[in-house]
Formats: C-alpha cells, structure tokens, sequence
C-alpha cells in the first residue's frame, strides 16, 4: 500500500469515527449542570458529585450535556462567579450566558451519618423550575448511584414530558330529514402501567483483562471502568518501542466509550548509518466501540513529540499520529 493511499484510508476512518460520536447527540436539549454546593462536606467532594451527575445524564441519552470545561470557558470570560449559583434568578441568568434550554442547580449535603443529593431543572427560557427530585444514602461510595437514580428519573420525566396526548375524535351527526342522530363517544380502556424501581446502574466493562492489537504492534491493557491501564509495544522496519498508556474513559457504562489517553515509548532502532535512541509522548482522543463483552474495535489520534539520539546526531519534531486496532477481553 503506498503513503497516498494509505493516508486517504486513515482520513476516512477518522471522519466515521466522527460521525458515529455525533450521532448521540441529535435531537436532545441542551442541559448544563451547575457546582452543586456543598452542605456539612467540601466544596471538592460536592464538584467530585456534580462531575457524577454530568455523567449519569450524559448516559442517558436523552440530553446534550455541556462539558464542564466549556461551561468554565465562558464563564471567565463572561466573568461570571458560579460558585453559589443555586437560586432560580442565578440558573436563569446562567443559562442564557451558557445558550442552554435548561439548567440543573442543587446541593449535597451530610446530616449525621445521611448523605442527601437534592436537585432541582429551571427552564431558562419560562425563568421557573419545571422538576424537582432528591435521594439519600448512608455511604458515601453510593453517591455516584444516587446520581444515576436521579438522571434516570429527570430523563424519565423528560420523555414523559414531551409525549403529544391524542386527540380524542369529535362526533360525526348523521343529517336525516325529520331527526338528528349523532353517533355515540367511542370508550376508552384506561390501564394503570406501574413504572419499575430504577436499579444503580454499573458499569459493564471493568475490572477485566485484555490483548489489544493494532497497526504496528500489540498492547497488554487492564480496564478498570474509568481507566485503563496499556502496555503497549510497537515494531517495524528497523525500530522497535515499548512503553505505558493511560485511558480515563469519559463514559464507562456505555457501548461506544471516549477516551483521552496520555502515552510514552521508548524507542530503539537501527538505520544504514548508526543505531539510536529516542523515545514519543504524545496525547489521544479516541473511541471504543464494543461489539460484546469480549471483543471491542477502537480509534484515536493524537500529537506525540518524537525526540531521536544517535552518534553525535540529535533530532526532534511532532507528528499527527493515527491509531486503529481491536481489543480482546478475558
């Protein structure tokens, strides 16, 4: 294969990886969570919580939720203090400077050994609060838990929300020439569907061993859930490189995982002149698409730094780097 078409390959694969990443996102109002605040608990331990939230939304599929470094983007920029943002005048005004239909403020709060996870959604657009909703655990580890119960919830509420009610058909009157006889209201079943507990979500993928393969080389990976441990090796025509890669999987529990992922390699080789020495950091945005439990695809580029040491020869540059391979899990 040579370089033009090998490069038209890798330019098509990265437009579909693309394409199938937005596909979540069609058709969803915009939501943004602000800093939930902090009652009996850190200001830190309340963010970790907020960040929970942001996460079970964003699982649900049913919102379009903005990142939280966007969010603080513009807000410096706005110069506007979040922090204690929890009134429905502060959500609204929020909202409108983050160009978002609706805004989630709350608090976490700790009273004796209970934890309590309150929230509350404001329509930026009414200025009022269309949905409130709150849980409790003993345990500190459930709060990602809770946040999932309350996501599912809100997007419960929100399907039910938007569902149009049919129209119940008018009577049709039959005109004869002495009387009037209209045609009787059709009945209606009316069946009372119970809705099921919602259940803590966890994650389908974590705590599981796996042998990666991809081009140029093979990798020994550990998925913890929100990360991933990789050995990864490379070889080709004279060099060979080893080292380690970290994954912090965005979405865990989904199919279709985003990563970001920070690598270093060393590297050996060898050319019709002299040996050398080197070694590539480089950082990656990628998805992991999982066909089954066992067997997942994955792609990501990203920019490594390549610096290069031979006999009296140094040399040192950065390159778009393109990866493609598939996974297999134990």
């Amino acid at each position: 294969m040579n370089k033009s078409i090998r490069h038209i390959a890798e330019i098509s694969l990265f437009v579909s990886f693309l394409f199938l990443c937005n596909l979540y996102s069609q058709d969803k109002p915009n939501i943004a969570v602000s800093e939930l605040s902090g009652k009996g608990i850190s200001g830190m331990d309340a963010s970790i919580v907020s960040d929970f939230l942001r996460e079970a939304l964003v699982n649900t599929m049913k919102f379009k939720v903005l990142e939280r470094s966007n969010m603080e983007q513009i807000l410096a920029e706005q110069k506007f203090q979040i922090s204690g943002c929890t009134s429905e005048e502060c959500a609204v005004k929020l909202g409108r400077l983050l160009n978002v239909q609706r805004v989630i403020v709350g608090s976490v709060s700790k009273l004796d050994v209970m934890y309590y996870v309150s929230i509350r959604m404001v329509d930026v657009e009414k200025g009022e609060i269309v949905y409130a909703d709150s849980g409790e655990t003993d345990s500190m580890k459930e709060l990602r838990g809770i946040c999932n119960q309350l996501a599912g919830r809100l997007a419960e509420f929100e399907v039910t929300k938007t569902k149009v009610t049919p129209e119940v058909p008018k009577p049709k009157i039959i005109e004869k020439p002495v009387e009037i006889i209209p045609k009787p209201l059709p009945t209606f079943e009316t069946k009372i569907v119970k809705t099921p507990k919602l259940k803590i979500y966890k994650s389908k993928h974590s705590n599981r061993f796996g042998i990666g393969f991809h081009y140029l080389g093979a990798s020994l990976r550990y998925l913890t859930g929100s990360l991933t441990w990789e050995l990864k090796g490379v070889y080709g025509d004279g060099f060979s490189g080893l080292g380690p890669r970290i994954y912090y999987n965005f979405n865990p529990d989904s199919n279709s995982m985003v990563y970001l992922a920070l690598e270093y390699c060393s590297i050996n080789g060898k050319s019709n002149f002299q040996r050398y020495t080197g070694s590539a950091k480089g950082t990656f945005l990628g998805c992991e698409f999982f066909q089954s439990n066992k067997f997942s695809i994955f792609s990501d580029i990203g920019l490594s730094t390549v610096s290069l040491n031979g006999e009296g020869v140094r040399a040192a540059g950065q390159h778009i780097i393109f990866n493609l391979g598939f996974n297999a899990y134990f």
